[in-house]
């Protein structure tokens, strides 16, 4: 196999008006644009509090700041009332959305009395001038949050997740599948894709032989695919509105990040040393078979020196990767 470095190069940096102002959430939009969420001292000590003791205290209400954009083409949009601690965040060109990974208030659900109404929202939505349009239960264990170009919302889950999900039956032999009202503990979802009132339009099957949905390592959402890469067998599973289109046998282990554009993808992965900051990237071949290997090397900074630690944040969308480091105000990018 060839051997080559890939290296990273700058993408964004937040505007230095902003700097008395701290990062809640940041991540990189559809359109390739960056989306900052922000606030004062004082709303960021509600948004982001220091433990003081198991559990929290309730939540409170905070003010924050969403800047879309960088330099002079960027939008300002003011947020008031936001609920979610530590909160996870994306927007795409209708609107924007703010999530709580963590939602362990779902364990007062009842299931006998099937009251859904009780399951508490963790997502919630917002048009362009900071007003809620909604919110919706999406479970608990959230690892990303990501809107497509059409403004669904597409959530990945780590491997202690959990949600109470509809009871779902499969409609023929497809992936499509229809929703009733009763609700079932669905450990390890894996991945769930949403419509913006919280109505699931396709979710993971956990199937040990085929796609075992324990953590969903790697996911990249494109304009019209989307591509995971979960654990613990780390195929790289190809899905379209309609489903699953192709899961591909993958000899690229432990993959954290992975670009796709055409017959081409890019899995970044830690080196076996698992030194932090040390990557590699492992560019491959797509055909109808299994995932190819073409060509490997270092992953670097753009004066060529190794990343100074491990990713902070990394967001996939087709061709692009987008990584942070310890600085929450810079973005990188990795592309095809």
């Amino acid at each position: 196999m060839l051997s080559r470095t890939f290296t990273l190069r700058p993408w964004s940096a937040l505007d230095t008006r902003y700097d008395q102002l701290e990062v809640l959430a940041t991540t990189v939009n559809p359109a390739g644009t960056p989306v900052t969420l922000l606030a004062d001292t004082a709303n960021a000590a509600i948004a982001r509090p220091e433990p003081r003791g198991i559990p929290f205290p309730p939540e409170q209400p905070y003010d924050a700041l969403l800047v879309i954009g960088q330099g002079d083409d960027r939008t300002e949009i003011p947020v008031s009332g936001l609920l979610f601690r530590f909160p996870h965040l994306d927007a795409w060109s209708g609107g924007f959305a703010v999530a709580k990974a963590r939602n362990l208030a779902q364990r007062n659900y009842d299931p006998v009395k099937g009251d859904a109404g009780l399951l508490p929202h963790n997502i919630a939505t917002f048009d362009l001038a900071g007003a809620q349009d909604g919110s919706f239960y999406a479970g608990d264990g959230i690892e990303v949050l990501s809107f497509d170009v059409g403004g669904t919302i597409w959530t990945s889950y780590f491997d202690e997740a959990s949600a109470w999900l509809p009871v779902r039956q499969r409609r023929g032999r497809s992936e499509t599948f229809e929703f009733g009202k009763d609700r079932v503990l669905v450990h390890m979802p894996g991945l769930i894709r949403w419509n913006r009132h919280g109505e699931i339009l396709w979710a993971a099957v956990h199937d040990p032989m085929k796609v075992d949905w324990c953590d969903c390592y790697a996911l990249n959402v494109g304009t019209h695919r989307t591509w995971a890469c979960p654990y613990t067998g780390f195929p790289l599973v190809d899905i379209d509105e309609a489903g699953i289109r192709l899961v591909r046998r993958n000899p690229i282990r432990s993959s954290g990040a992975i670009a796709v554009d055409g017959s081409r993808a890019a899995f970044v992965g830690a080196t076996a040393d698992r030194i932090p900051g040390r990557y590699v990237v492992t560019e491959c071949h797509l055909g109808d078979g299994a995932v190819e290997p073409v060509v490997a090397g270092p992953l670097a900074m753009p004066d060529g020196t190794n990343p100074p630690c491990w990713f902070r944040r990394k967001v996939a969308r087709g061709g692009r990767i987008w990584v942070q480091f310890d600085d929450p105000r810079v973005w990188y990018l990795l592309q095809l």
